[in-house]
């Protein structure tokens, strides 16, 4: 596994250390988890010279380099550091190094695992290191004056700095007309938005702020839950977890089986729930485009955040609704307070006169 050729010649001082050994992997692949209609659709394998040798299809530049560091005291696993050389600012290379060589680990068997010890916050909802399938995507970030860092046994590529607009960018806006582009960005921004915050804006409107809503709808709203036991609160929490359950299921299912459970999950057994009235149409409704929403982010990182924050929001709405009842109650009473206290004065007055 890890035994390198020696080729030594005749009158020469120097030998060749040539990397001859075949390890057993699968073959190039397209992309599963960043698919796009146009464009380059390779995809990185778990084989590490592979992956290198993606990257240099894509980046015919002399200046590119490849710094490799063994982490972890057991697997000794490689890691390569790619920047350009003439393009990625020094000091960016020299702490992706630091970082690297400091991780204290006896076993890495994935980037997933290096990306969360090199990174400032791990606690954090958001993602703050773009992890990515594509060659292409890597070799533009490069370009860009980035670092990648390469796993051996990992399909995933980490690439450092990232910012929050590299995550809501496709590698398909590269590839078509600038038009499209916008296109695209339009009706992805509004998923995006709706993807987090739909459910909770449905309930602080539909609970606190029916004025917002035009009348016709909401009678009809009204009328749909008339035999739901429940609150909203709770329609919505029952409907979030059992998407988030459906979602779950169908990934660990074989692909057949997985079409399967998603048709029964999403139509079977939510006519079946609404018809129970255990919650009302309109929340199915609000919970499915919700869930539409989130397969518009192009990031899987990102979408993992959004549904975490989703879930936030909703609680936060009836959180914050408690600290402003009592916030309510006390401005109510210090202004009742206030009003007696001009009324003493004034009745004190005429009394006076």
């Amino acid at each position: 596994m890890h035994g390198d050729c020696a080729l030594i010649v005749d009158n020469i001082d120097k030998a060749f250390i040539c990397d001859v050994k075949k390890l057993p992997s699968r073959s190039i692949d397209k992309a599963q988890n960043e698919m796009t209609i146009k464009g380059p659709s390779e995809a990185f394998i778990e084989n590490f010279r592979a992956n290198t040798a993606l990257i240099r299809k894509f980046v015919k530049d002399e200046n590119l380099i490849f710094e490799t560091i063994e982490v972890g005291s057991h697997s000794k696993t490689k890691c390569a550091i790619a920047y350009i050389t003439d393009i990625t600012n020094e000091s960016l290379v020299a702490e992706v190094k630091r970082r690297i060589e400091n991780v204290d680990i006896n076993h890495l068997l994935d980037a997933g695992q290096l990306e969360q010890l090199i990174e400032d916050h791990t606690f954090i909802v958001e993602p703050l290191i773009l992890s990515t399938e594509r060659p292409d995507k890597v070799a533009s970030n490069l370009i860009e004056g980035r670092v990648a860092i390469i796993v051996e046994g990992s399909p995933e590529v980490l690439v450092v700095p990232a910012i929050y607009t590299d995550f809501l960018r496709s590698s398909e806006d590269s590839y078509v007309r600038y038009p499209y582009t916008i296109l695209l960005r339009i009706f992805r921004m509004p998923a995006v938005i709706l993807s987090v915050l739909l459910p909770g804006l449905y309930i602080a409107i539909t609970t606190f702020h029916q004025e917002m809503i035009p009348t016709d709808l909401l009678f009809s709203i009204a009328g749909t839950r008339e035999k739901v036991p429940f609150s909203m609160l709770i329609e919505l929490l029952i409907m979030e977890i059992s998407f988030e359950i459906i979602r779950e299921a169908s990934i660990r299912t074989p692909a057949p089986v997985g079409t399967t459970l998603g048709i029964i999950g999403t139509l079977i057994l939510g006519q079946a729930i609404v018809s129970a009235n255990i919650v009302s149409p309109v929340l199915v409704i609000i919970v499915a485009l919700t869930g539409i929403s989130t397969f518009a982010v192009p990031n899987f990182s990102l979408n993992y955040s959004y549904r975490i924050l989703r879930f936030i929001y909703i609680f936060l709405r009836r959180i914050l609704r408690f600290f402003w009842n009592i916030i309510r109650t006390i401005y109510k009473f210090l202004l009742a307070f206030y009003n007696k206290f001009i009324w003493c004065s004034i009745f004190n007055t005429i009394c006076t006169t």
